[in-house]
């Protein structure tokens, strides 16, 4: 099993999951002759891809996601509140709507949604997994919850939102009410939390974790490095920083 990010941060968001025998792709924010490069870049064609996983309506994930699905037709899978709230999902094909937050399979993977705190209408994260290792994904949530930790607590591998640094979003030029968004409950994950959140995901099956949706103004991938190593290091887990121009390298769970 393996993955990686094509980009991730405000300026849009895509991850691709591969089994060896399944491909999908976790929201895709990038254009559509965007994600086309950035796929080939790394060897995979579109019709590789077997379904996009839709986490929530914001642009910055789901804006290339219809124009993909209706080009390759290939199906969507978001819960019904993300297709209430996206205009273009009556334009797309072969939408699946994820009722109760039910685990479903594409392929040789199971996938299992659940609900995180984030300000849309009703935004899911993932797991995937094959037959031997689990992958849990957990960007744009204001907060952790025990649902959270039950769905992650046992994942070989982790993409984890590292955010903002509290005190750069503090000092920022941004509004009152966009910081105030960001840091609430409804937000983006602070380094703070995310790196409190990571310690107790900590298990013996966790290989790697790889550090996403980090802003560009609010933060740097040293604060974050930083963060990673002091908890990751001793307990030798490898660990990476995707950013919104190069997203990540292949990483393989094995």
């Amino acid at each position: 099993m393996r993955f990686t990010l094509l980009g991730s941060g405000s300026a849009g968001n895509c991850l691709v999951v591969n089994s060896g025998i399944s491909t999908v792709l976790v929201d895709c924010g990038l254009s559509f002759q965007e994600a086309k490069r950035r796929l080939i870049a790394r060897d995979v064609s579109l019709t590789d891809i077997d379904a996009i996983l839709v986490t929530h309506e914001h642009g910055d994930h789901s804006g290339g996601v219809f124009t993909l699905s209706k080009k390759m037709d290939i199906p969507i899978w978001c819960t019904s509140g993300t297709s209430q709230a996206t205009s273009a999902m009556e334009q797309a094909n072969l939408v699946n709507e994820i009722i109760g937050f039910s685990n479903f399979k594409v392929g040789a993977l199971k996938i299992t949604p659940y609900p995180v705190p984030h300000d849309a209408l009703e935004p899911s994260q993932f797991t995937l997994s094959d037959s031997q290792f689990k992958l849990g994904v957990l960007t744009d949530a204001g907060a952790v919850t025990a649902h959270m930790f039950e769905n992650l607590r046992d994942c070989d591998a982790l993409v984890l939102e590292f955010n903002h640094d509290e005190n750069l979003l503090l000092k920022s030029s941004y509004p009152a009410p966009l910081k105030n968004r960001i840091a609430g409950g409804f937000g983006h994950l602070s380094n703070t939390t995310a790196k409190d959140f990571l310690k107790k995901l900590i298990n013996p099956k966790l290989k790697f974790v790889l550090a996403a949706h980090l802003s560009e103004t609010n933060n740097s991938e040293d604060l974050v490095r930083g963060l990673l190593s002091e908890i990751l290091d001793e307990r030798e887990i490898a660990y990476a920083i995707a950013n919104q121009r190069d997203g990540s390298d292949w990483i393989e769970i094995n």
